[in-house]
């Protein structure tokens, strides 16, 4: 049976995402977040690049969202951790840990699930949760944003379904920017399939998600 509360949230979060200005209890009642003009937050990348993978039928996710992150007119920002809400129960979520702390040099972020590519550094967004770093206004990051979770996907979500999430942004003054993404629901590894694989963004074989490393809006200036 449907969980009627996620429903009813999931649908209220596809009325706003149209552009519907509706009253959300579980998104409207906190407290004061990042100016809705103060950063802009947008995907990029194939349509199926952006997903949640279910790993095993007794559970388990994989979550790449590719985003590029744009600070419009906010003074010294800095971002502080990232979240993330799916439309179902995700308390066990964690973000990849940076490599350089976990694997002693390694540059690559790893799933460490068989069938899992790995992520180059400099193409991921987690370690930029750096409350040190600050972005002056117009600068631009972009990358992929790497998690695991133990939760189960509901069943009525089904394989190649585009799920609609939120990525929370909070800065260094606990403030948060909320953020509408989707996420193609790939459960081909729970079917017994063979992965799919396609080319990578920068025209090389993909890894499996790619990425972006850090850049400037409107040119190739690194940050």
């Amino acid at each position: 049976m449907k969980n009627k509360t996620i429903d009813r949230l999931m649908l209220a979060r596809r009325i706003r995402a149209a552009g519907r200005p509706i009253y959300i209890a579980e998104d409207d009642d906190e407290a004061c977040g990042i100016p809705s003009d103060g950063l802009r937050v947008n995907q990029f990348g194939g349509v199926n690049e952006s997903s949640v993978v279910a790993i095993t039928k007794a559970g388990g996710i994989a979550v790449t969202i590719y985003l590029c992150i744009t600070n419009y007119h906010l003074p010294h920002f800095a971002i502080s951790a990232f979240g993330l809400e799916l439309p179902w129960p995700n308390d066990s979520f964690w973000w990849l840990p940076d490599p350089l702390e976990i694997y002693g040099g390694s540059q690559c972020y790893k799933f460490g699930a068989k069938g899992f590519p790995e992520f180059e550094r400099s193409e991921v967004l987690n370690h930029l949760a750096d409350e040190r770093r600050t972005y002056s206004p117009g600068r631009s990051v972009k990358g992929a944003l790497l998690g695991f979770g133990l939760d189960s996907i509901p069943e009525q979500f089904r394989h190649g379904e585009m799920i609609l999430a939120f990525v929370i942004i909070c800065d260094q003054f606990s403030r948060k920017y909320r953020s509408p993404v989707q996420l193609w629901l790939d459960r081909s590894l729970t079917r017994s399939a063979v992965p799919r694989k396609h080319r990578g963004l920068f025209g090389r074989p993909d890894r499996g998600f790619g990425g972006a490393p850090l850049e400037k809006e409107d040119d190739e200036t690194k940050i």
